[in-house]
C-alpha cells in the first residue's frame, strides 16, 4: 500500500510503499520523463494498492525498487516504456 505519494522533487521521481511489514523506497524516473508518462503528484492516493516492476538495489540492506512501471487502478504507468 502506498505510504507516502508520488513526489516530483529532486532529480527522479518517488513514492514509499509499505509491502511485507516494510517500507520501500520506490525509485522512478526523471520528474519530467515521470510525468509524461501521467504519474503525478496527487494521481494514486495514500493507501492505494499498487504493483510495482522494476529492480531491487544491488545492496541487499537497501529496500529500494528501481522503477520502470507502475501499475494501479487498472492503470500502467510505463516511466522507463523503452525498458522492458
Amino acid at each position: 500500500a502506498v505510504q507516502t505519494g508520488v513526489s516530483l522533487a529532486g532529480p527522479h521521481a518517488t513514492m514509499k510503499v509499505l509491502a511485507d511489514g516494510k517500507v520501500w523506497d520506490i525509485t522512478m524516473a526523471p520528474p519530467a520523463r515521470t510525468e509524461r508518462a501521467g504519474l503525478k503528484e496527487g494521481v494514486i492516493p495514500v493507501g492505494a494498492t499498487v504493483t510495482i516492476h522494476g529492480h531491487r538495489n544491488k545492496d541487499a540492506k537497501r529496500l529500494e525498487i528501481k522503477t520502470e512501471r507502475v501499475t494501479w487502478n487498472g492503470r500502467t504507468f510505463n516511466v522507463y516504456p523503452d525498458r522492458t
